[in-house]
């Protein structure tokens, strides 16, 4: 779409486009998590579509298609309890459409079945205030450990929410939420010291999770990269990629 974008499509175009990725997000909120990342990029350019959007609708329709005998199933004999991981991809797709802005992951299951994702840009807002700062302004992510850090926030706050509801409904889950990250300087940045508050919009999310942490709502916990099922949520995978977390998300209904 950006190597040769074509002319912006007109009213009706750009509408049925809008109205696809709105059915996929649809999709995305209620039952099908695999559908997350691809909608949430697209549905950056639900206002200015172009020509070369067809292809790609194309594509998405095809999947959509493909997608219908999907669903979240429930595994009787897992017993893993409320599992929480966080993922960011730094800048990823800068070298394919320019984009400088970091990606969240997060992925929430109970015994083995999702209940709870995240796929979106970041919006790293800061705490200084400028008075020509718009409304849209927001800090881009310098570092990974950065992005790591509000991917873990962002991930963080949608698993206490769906923690206290799982309490709620008398489900059992652990005390001490259990937060898989991959990135060793972002775990490193929540146990450790902080800065000297140059870097303030950073340092109130590590404080932020390391005070859970202290009052025992949260367990950070180290996991290789490739045992990180948030990682899935954070960018573009080959198709083989792509399936073997299809397969582990989801079950193909006989």
């Amino acid at each position: 779409m950006v190597n040769n974008p074509g002319e912006a499509l007109n009213a009706k175009g750009i509408k049925k486009y809008q109205e696809i990725i709105g059915q996929g997000n649809w999709l995305v909120q209620t039952t099908h998590p695999t559908l997350a990342t691809a909608t949430s990029i697209l549905a950056g350019y639900c206002t200015q579509a172009t020509e070369s959007a067809a292809p790609v609708l194309q594509h998405y329709l095809r999947y959509l298609q493909h997608a219908k005998d999907y669903a979240l199933a429930n595994d009787p004999t897992n017993f893993e309890g409320f599992m929480v991981s966080s993922d960011s991809d730094w800048a990823g797709l800068y070298s394919a459409i320019g984009d400088v802005r970091s990606r969240t992951g997060g992925e929430i299951k109970y015994n083995g079945m999702p209940i709870g994702w995240i796929s979106k840009f970041q919006k790293c807002k800061g705490t200084s205030f400028d008075e020509d700062m718009e409304l849209d302004d927001f800090y881009i992510s310098t570092a990974s450990a950065e992005a790591e850090l509000h991917a873990a926030a962002d991930t963080l706050k949608l698993a206490l929410h769906i923690h206290h509801i799982a309490k709620e409904m008398g489900l059992p889950v652990p005390q001490s939420i259990p937060l898989q990250v991959d990135a060793t300087a972002a775990i490193g940045k929540i146990q450790g010291p902080r800065g000297s508050g140059k870097m303030k919009h950073i340092d109130l999310r590590d404080a932020w999770i390391m005070q859970l942490r202290n009052r025992g709502m949260v367990d950070v916990i180290k996991v290789p990269g490739s045992d990180n099922g948030a990682d899935f949520f954070t960018k573009l995978l080959s198709r083989v990629e792509f399936c073997k977390h299809e397969s582990r998300l989801m079950t193909q209904l006989p």
